[in-house]
């Protein structure tokens, strides 16, 4: 009897060890997603800053149907070739030849 006392006091100390450990992890993953959640704020307050753009527009094309998007994207085509056809892309590859041959030229 006297043993099974003796010994039992061990478990009670690595019992007690597990328990800090699990503390310390538990401690450990709360600081970790209140961090997080800092730094998820503070981004989202820096880009609502740094960026107070209307997205409504965008928004709107993605809530469009596919048939309206492809109908969009070959009126979008129809006009692009158009300008190209009038002699517009002459213009825009003149342009960038000049850009090429003046390094202090800048087509960005």
């Amino acid at each position: 009897m006297m043993r099974a006392d003796w010994a039992s006091h061990y478990g009670d100390w690595e019992q007690w060890e597990v328990d800090q450990e699990e503390a310390e992890q538990r401690e450990a993953a709360a600081v970790a997603v209140e961090r997080d959640a800092e730094r998820s704020a503070t981004r989202a307050a820096a880009a609502a800053a740094a960026m107070p753009v209307d997205r409504s527009a965008e928004r709107a094309v993605m809530e469009m149907g596919t048939l309206e998007k492809q109908a969009l994207c070959r009126g979008f085509n129809a006009e692009g070739a158009a300008f190209f056809r009038e002699g517009l892309c002459v213009v825009c590859c003149r342009a960038r030849a000049a850009a090429a041959a003046h390094p202090s030229i800048s087509m960005k």
